[in-house]
């Protein structure tokens, strides 16, 4: 099973702010998370970052910024604690979202935007959506891995409604589809699969993804991607599509068929041709073999496996 992350990954990775819900000041609102999260080189960070410098935001001081992987930031900005993260974990440190905000995170999740979330202390002051387009090559690429007979999946840190749009646009199936995955439990997912019996091919590019790259069967990472991911794939992609990953694994499959085709031509050539050379058929069958023609022989071994293993530069996947 072939399984994507979602972020970054099918998406293009440079998601846009298309709408936002303020419960305060909208310049203090937009102030604060500018702030927090330019702290932050998450693309959903600098998405929010990017739209406040073209809303002319201007930014403030920052103390004791700190990003959770795969919840969002804490940041103390003009006295006030402000988180920026997942509603769900910002209910889990017992943050109320008012009827409102529950109201319009259903609304833009069921449209496929991911949503953010904003506090100030034990308040809710906010949300607003973003927006990545699903790569172009997406669809192409798990139609090719599909076509190969492999299980196509995805997993994401994004709400279930977010995360089965992006699948339903790229062809995947709903019930291989794991939302609301933090980085360390896509790495349990991937290891309960595999003790299920499955071989799985991670595909990742974000710092969040190399847990599950580590873990898994293969790991393939975008050459676009951070270095930590690239760091724990067994392959780099270095185009960037995602076209290339059936590529990647054709290539596996047929570089693993030449390794035993030659294993095989070799076992048979040497088990013919040693005993030949060593004359152990001379006096029984009359055969023999010059040892210049013996030593020529062994060398057009090497020869034919080189030359059978060139092939595989002619072939195209």
């Amino acid at each position: 099973m072939v399984i994507f992350d979602k972020t970054g990954t099918l998406t293009q990775g440079c998601p846009q702010v298309t709408d936002s819900l303020s419960l305060i000041e909208p310049q203090i609102f937009w102030q604060w998370l500018a702030s927090a999260e330019v702290t932050s080189n998450h693309p959903l960070s600098r998405a929010i970052a990017a739209h406040a410098a073209e809303e002319n935001i201007a930014l403030v001081l920052v103390n004791d910024a700190q990003v959770i992987p795969g919840e969002g930031i804490c940041a103390e900005i003009d006295g006030n604690l402000i988180r920026v993260g997942r509603g769900q974990w910002l209910e889990q440190l017992g943050i109320e979202l008012p009827g409102l905000v529950r109201s319009q995170i259903n609304t833009w999740a069921i449209a496929g935007k991911t949503v953010v979330v904003a506090a100030r202390g034990a308040s809710c002051i906010g949300c607003l959506a973003i927006e990545d387009p699903v790569r172009p090559d997406a669809v192409a690429g798990v139609e090719k891995l599909r076509g190969m007979g492999l299980a196509v999946g995805m997993m994401s840190g994004d709400r279930p409604e977010t995360a089965l749009v992006v699948a339903r646009k790229v062809g995947i199936p709903a019930s291989q589809v794991w939302a609301e995955v933090r980085p360390e439990e896509k790495a349990q997912r991937i290891t309960q699969l595999e003790s299920q019996g499955q071989h799985i091919a991670m595909i990742g590019d974000g710092i969040n993804d190399a847990p599950a790259l580590a873990a898994a069967t293969l790991a393939i990472a975008l050459g676009s991607g951070t270095d930590v991911a690239m760091a724990s794939a067994d392959v780099v992609l270095v185009r960037p599509q995602l076209t290339q990953v059936g590529t990647a694994i054709k290539l596996c499959r047929a570089t693993y068929g030449k390794i035993r085709q030659n294993l095989v031509w070799a076992f048979i050539y040497n088990c013919l041709g040693l005993p030949l050379a060593a004359g152990c058929f001379a006096d029984q069958l009359g055969w023999e073999l010059n040892p210049a023609i013996a030593g020529l022989a062994m060398a057009l071994s090497s020869v034919s496996v080189v030359l059978n293993s060139l092939v595989l530069r002619y072939q195209r996947f």
